[in-house]
């Protein structure tokens, strides 16, 4: 293959990663969804700051996993929990995030949370 680079620092055949910049919400735009949003977005906003939730934590998280008395989730991450060294994480909840879940968790079934299609 005669066009292959002799080395890897050949200056012709070199690449470079464009790395994007994180722009954060800033407090006054949180603060405005979270005044703008229903109870149940509202939640789904508030798990993800207060946990970290993915919509997918969200869509998977069984009741055995929240305490409301204790104000707590204990699971793993459903992007992680396959494998073998995840750690279980407790999550405290905030009173918002706490009241909010307790007002919509589901009260029958597995799932804690379900869309108004009744499914996660």
């Amino acid at each position: 293959m005669p066009n292959l680079p002799l080395t890897i620092d050949d200056a012709d055949h070199t690449f470079t990663v464009h790395i994007k910049e994180i722009k954060p919400y800033t407090t006054d735009e949180i603060t405005t969804l979270l005044q703008r949003a229903s109870s149940r977005t509202k939640l789904y906003i508030l798990l993800g700051l207060n946990c970290g939730f993915t919509q997918g934590d969200i869509a998977t998280l069984v009741k055995s996993e929240i305490d409301l008395e204790a104000g707590t989730i204990t699971r793993k991450r459903m992007k992680t929990k396959k494998s073998k060294n995840v750690p279980i994480v407790c999550y405290p909840l905030w009173k918002t995030t706490n009241a909010l879940l307790q007002e919509h968790c589901q009260p029958s079934g597995t799932l804690a949370l379900l869309n108004e299609d009744g499914g996660p």
